[in-house]
């Protein structure tokens, strides 16, 4: 039975990596954006384009990565849009 096992241990602790978790300030950081680029960027008019800087200005502002529904009709009425 001697001898069966190999060993493993180098010294080195295998749970240190150099990968950082993620931690609040870089996932606060990270890309938030709720649309992703056009497509056809000349397609995309005025109203969209404000529309979409309006929704990521908020959510970056208050740190969400996602809008509520709520929260998406109150920056619609910032921008002054009414139910008709």
């Amino acid at each position: 039975m001697a001898g069966s096992f190999e060993e493993r241990r180098s010294g080195r602790d295998r749970r240190r990596s150099r990968a950082r978790p993620a931690t609040a300030e870089r996932v606060r950081g990270a890309d938030r954006r709720q649309f992703p680029p056009p497509e056809d960027p000349a397609r995309v008019t005025e109203a969209e384009s404000e529309l979409r800087a309006a929704i990521d200005a908020y959510k970056l502002e208050r740190g969400l990565t996602r809008i509520p529904v709520a929260a998406l009709l109150g920056v619609m009425e910032t921008l002054g849009y009414r139910q008709a």
